[in-house]
């Protein structure tokens, strides 16, 4: 999921540079949990503050709940 992320909002949609992306990345993996996740809250965090970080927590984890949940 890491690659998407980079592709999408480094090289794609130009949001970050890379130099950031991988300090997000550093940091990211020095939280518990998936780094996907903490990537995509940091990453959401910086982009629209706390409501992106809350959205990017909801957009990465709910799409696998609810598959499981069904």
């Amino acid at each position: 999921m890491v690659p998407i992320m980079e592709r999408e909002l480094v090289q794609k949609n130009e949001v970050i540079n890379s130099e950031d992306f991988f300090d997000y990345i550093s940091v990211a993996q020095s939280f518990p949990g998936p780094i996907a996740v903490n990537l995509s809250v940091l990453l959401g965090y910086k982009i629209h503050g706390f409501l992106g970080a809350i959205l990017a927590l909801l957009g990465t984890v709910l799409p696998s709940f609810v598959i499981i949940l069904i």
